[in-house]
């Protein structure tokens, strides 16, 4: 028998939990200074002879600074909820059993994104990561409409043209949506085979967003999985990496436990959202101040 809880501020942590929970705590404490700069960076407009001011021209209407734009604020959203739910008891650090880990995981994805779209040098291929990116995004809005009005028996005659409409409106944008991208891409100098894939999985997109790390892609993959399998029900996954602990009551044929959110896990699992977010900012930065070269 388990029983799943949340840890609060007076539980029984051991010396070395205490200094995971210190470095969340310090973590959380960059949060506000990192909405703070996120802030400042939404009010900069690019220049035109500047990277990142090149590369909004060619991927108009579709620039690639509203992309990281859009990536960056859903993880600093993301960023500061978590901060709310870790200090809902104060003076210590709140860990709920699983509340923590799909906040942290959306922190990781969007972040790694922005990442994965500045992180190359040459404009050609941010330019192309650009346009996958709103390439997958078209394909996943129109199965999304296409779901919400597929029709049903027991739609009326006047409901059932209404989603028809529907489908149909959703189709037309999506197409031109498609020849957009083929046209950017094509003024670019980029193949249409080069966008049509859409944006990678999150594993092979976090591999290559390491690199600006510099941390082993196969790490933060697996930091990535095991976040991911915590956000789910998965019983193996949450056993494997909840800290677990033997109560009274335990017999030779029951075990009484109780299972509660690891430290180090949200540590861990946190300090890799932090590094990709500010990764990204850095990587803004870069391309907002760096003269495009032609």
């Amino acid at each position: 028998m388990t029983r799943a809880m949340e840890r609060s501020p007076g539980d029984n942590y051991t010396a070395t939990e205490i200094i995971y929970l210190s470095q969340i705590r310090d973590l959380l404490d960059a949060v506000p200074e990192l909405h703070r700069v996120r802030e400042s960076h939404v009010r900069v407009r690019p220049k035109p002879t500047s990277q990142i001011g090149v590369d909004d021209a060619a991927t108009n209407p579709t620039e690639l600074s509203h992309m990281v734009t859009y990536c960056q604020n859903v993880a600093i959203d993301n960023l500061r909820s978590l901060e709310l739910l870790l200090r809902a008891k104060p003076p210590g650090i709140f860990l709920p059993q699983y509340g923590a880990y799909p906040l942290i995981r959306a922190v990781i994805e969007s972040s790694a994104q922005a990442v994965w779209m500045l992180r190359p040098n040459e404009s050609r291929e941010r330019i192309a990561r650009t346009l996958r990116a709103r390439r997958g995004e078209v394909k996943h809005e129109l199965g999304l409409r296409q779901l919400m009005n597929a029709p049903d028996d027991s739609d009326s005659p006047q409901v059932r043209k209404a989603k028809a409409t529907a489908r149909q409106d959703a189709a037309i944008a999506a197409k031109w949506w498609d020849k957009t991208v083929a046209r950017l891409a094509g003024e670019a100098g980029i193949t249409a085979a080069a966008t049509s894939e859409g944006t990678p999985g999150y594993g092979p997109l976090l591999e290559d967003a390491s690199i600006a790390l510099g941390v082993p892609g196969a790490y933060s993959r697996s930091i990535w999985h095991m976040v991911s399998g915590l956000s789910h029900p998965s019983s193996t996954r949450g056993l494997a990496f909840s800290r677990v602990e033997e109560l009274p009551g335990t017999t030779s044929r029951l075990k009484v436990t109780r299972m509660t959110a690891d430290p180090r896990v949200v540590q861990s699992a946190l300090s890799l959202g932090v590094a990709f977010y500010q990764a990204a900012e850095d990587l803004l930065v870069t391309r907002l101040l760096t003269p495009a070269t032609r």
